[in-house]
């Protein structure tokens, strides 16, 4: 890749509810990405074990991240257990 564009915010909190119990929550926002490189297609063909190489071009390629935000709980049970559970969404339309 020669150049990559992209600008997304990413922001977090966490909050301790008590000693045993913590929460935390994470957004992200809408990623538009491009990137700009070089391909080039190859051939093969049954009768030959060794590929053509195609002429390189140059080629950009765009997509989108959807925004998504968590929330995540973590809750000490005893000194030897711990419960953890995060919910998770994610604006794919």
């Amino acid at each position: 890749l020669r150049d990559t564009q992209y600008l997304a915010v990413r922001l977090g909190a966490q909050y301790q509810l008590s000693e045993d119990t913590q929460l935390g929550f994470t957004y992200r926002s809408e990623v538009n990405f491009a990137a700009e490189g070089d391909f080039a297609a190859f051939t093969h063909t049954a009768t030959s074990q060794n590929a053509i190489a195609g002429a390189a071009s140059s080629a950009t390629v765009h997509t989108t991240l959807p925004m998504a935000a968590t929330f995540g709980v973590s809750h000490k049970l005893n000194e030897d257990w711990r419960v953890m559970s995060e919910l998770a969404w994610t604006q794919y339309s």
